[in-house]
């Protein structure tokens, strides 16, 4: 849901062009249409680094890892500027946040938090 919002909503209207398409000097590794910013790759690790991380907090490391390193990819194929990942982890942090706490809210019974086991 947050990775077609951000697509929908925010790259629409925002309509940022990529790196390869204004800098000489960059050249696109990999095909990406549309807008530059947000993120989505970045969105969408963000989200899964904060989900993961709320249920399995010893691995947070390998987690917030894992999205670091699909951001700088976006980066170095010249598909996003620096500010694209970094908008993308803002949004998919708050997304995240804001499905836990709907969670907690619309299903007590839920458990959210550390798995016994983690």
């Amino acid at each position: 849901m947050a990775d077609q919002l951000s697509h929908r909503l925010l790259k629409e209207v925002i309509q940022r062009e990529r790196p390869y398409e204004v800098l000489a000097n960059v050249h696109k590794l990999v095909g990406s249409g549309g807008g530059s910013f947000p993120s989505n790759h970045a969105l969408n690790s963000a989200v899964i680094a904060v989900i993961l991380s709320t249920f399995f907090p010893r691995l947070r490391q390998l987690w917030w890892g894992y999205a670091v390193i699909i951001g700088l990819s976006r980066i170095y194929c010249g598909v996003h500027y620096p500010s694209d990942v970094l908008g993308g982890y803002i949004i998919g942090t708050a997304w995240a946040f804001i499905v836990l706490a709907s969670v907690r809210r619309l299903w007590p019974q839920i458990p959210i938090g550390p798995h016994p086991q983690a």
